[in-house]
């Protein structure tokens, strides 16, 4: 690289993104917040690799810096920020792929790049490519989890050809992270032996036959008295989960709409929360921590773990949460890890269709190196 401020540093690779020691200040290398932005102004790198350094780490960051990272203020650029996603989505759809051609599935590819596979029932609709037995059955013979199945899938007529049925269906996208929870929590198993409520901070003692809530409308109050139906992707006793795969980030919502919330300004230090301009960042984050608040539960957010991306919006947000009482509560969770608890069936299945616990990623809860 060209000549400027020459710095020694180490590079160390985590789950796919460099940290960089380059003699900057300890307060701005602590946690999990990026000190990327900070490094924006050095052209020129000398590295001091220890023998047990990472050469992935070095490799990325050769990367970074020759495919121009950041712009002109420093902050990371929104097509690299997005790549996460796009190289999950990429990766899932291969391991699907090659999942249903080895077990002879009948699937769907999308138009054009086929960035895209959705599976269809079979069997006269009593298994689904998509689905582990086990957990299908469960879905077909519970009504309030087979009301799940007719949830119409956002992109189907734009992206797919045309289905006998009619209609694509969210649950039948390989990429959908409610296909992959209710995967993993209508499975008689799962919460059979406890080790799953622990990782998700289900309350102590909690019935393992507690039925799962999907789409649970949480009743979050309003300043104005009234309540905002704010849907959180599952419920287990005590506990709230949102559960992210693919999708590009928590979304965003207007300020004033966040501030009509009536615990907002108690909940959260508001000044220091993600924004831009008019607009909070990761509203679907602060909205189910608020419903937590209100309704007296533990909330966890489950990621995988090859999108650091989405993990770094959770603790940027986590940290602005000024309700001491309420801190302990919230934690996050990966799929890897959930997978690691599961029963080894559902576990082999993780594996080969969506490529859950061949990594070694990233563990959210300790931002250390899973499989170490």
């Amino acid at each position: 690289m060209p000549g400027g401020i020459s710095k020694v540093g180490t590079v160390i690779g985590v789950c796919g993104r460099a940290f960089m020691e380059v003699g900057i200040p300890p307060r701005n290398f602590t946690g999990h917040r990026s000190i990327l932005p900070s490094l924006a102004g050095i052209q020129h790198i000398t590295l001091n690799l220890e023998p047990t350094g990472s050469n992935a780490g070095v490799r990325l960051l050769f990367a970074i810096m020759n495919a121009g990272f950041w712009d002109d203020d420093g902050h990371a650029r929104k097509r690299d920020r997005m790549n996460f996603a796009a190289a999950l989505r990429c990766e899932l759809v291969k391991s699907a792929k090659k999942y249903a051609e080895a077990e002879g599935l009948p699937y769907c590819l999308s138009y054009g790049d086929g960035s895209s596979l959705c599976f269809t029932p079979y069997q006269r609709n009593l298994r689904h490519g998509n689905a582990l037995p086990e957990s299908y059955k469960a879905i077909l013979t519970t009504p309030v989890w087979c009301k799940r199945l007719t949830k119409v899938h956002t992109l189907g007529r734009r992206s797919l050809p045309a289905t006998e049925r009619g209609r694509w269906m969210e649950l039948d996208s390989c990429t959908s992270s409610d296909a992959l929870l209710m995967n993993m929590f209508c499975h008689s198993g799962t919460l059979r032996d406890g080790r799953t409520h622990a990782l998700l901070g289900a309350e102590p003692g909690a019935p393992p036959c507690l039925q799962p809530i999907f789409g649970y409308k949480a009743r979050v109050p309003l300043s104005n008295g009234r309540f905002d139906r704010t849907e959180v992707d599952l419920r287990i006793g005590n506990l709230l989960v949102e559960a992210k795969l693919t999708e590009g980030n928590f979304q965003s919502a207007e300020k004033r709409n966040l501030a009509a919330y009536r615990d907002f300004s108690e909940v959260f230090d508001w000044e220091e929360l993600p924004q831009v301009r008019d607009r909070y960042l990761s509203s679907q984050l602060l909205r189910n921590v608020l419903a937590a608040y209100a309704l007296h539960c533990s909330f966890c957010v489950v990621v995988d773990s090859r999108r650091p991306d989405l993990i770094d919006a959770w603790y940027a947000v986590m940290k602005c949460v000024k309700a001491v009482h309420l801190r302990p509560e919230l934690r996050i969770a990966t799929w890897q890890e959930l997978a690691r608890a599961s029963p080894p069936k559902l576990r082999t299945f993780l594996a080969a269709k969506y490529g859950i616990g061949k990594e070694a990623g990233r563990s959210a809860s300790t931002g250390g190196l899973d499989g170490r």
